[in-house]
């Protein structure tokens, strides 16, 4: 794990999607769907269209909900790190299949 990782959380950033989705009032329906997976996203988001906060359909509350689980996990140190491992092993892989044929 590096040091910007664990600093990147607090590092300020211009205004994101995920910004936008939660001063609409999507980070409940973020947080349901990622604490309970057996929950329909669909009949879920259906309860946040909210057109004058600016989530006109169950599209763009999904939408919304997604940006906001994707940047918290984007934001995650460990799972930077693992990430991290898992693409340097599959560059590794490559560059010696590669090799092993001759190319």
């Amino acid at each position: 794990m590096l040091e910007e990782d664990l600093y990147l959380p607090y590092k300020p950033k211009r205004r994101t999607r995920m910004q936008i989705a939660r001063e609409s009032g999507l980070e409940p329906l973020a947080q349901a769907l990622l604490a309970d997976p057996t929950l329909d996203p669909q009949t879920e988001a259906a309860k946040f269209v909210d057109a004058p906060k600016g989530v006109a359909g169950t599209k763009t509350a999904r939408d919304g909900a997604r940006d906001i689980l994707s940047e918290q996990f984007g934001e995650t140190a460990e799972i930077i790190g693992k990430l991290r491992e898992h693409n340097m092993y599959a560059r590794a892989r490559h560059v010696f299949r590669r090799r092993w044929q001759g190319k």
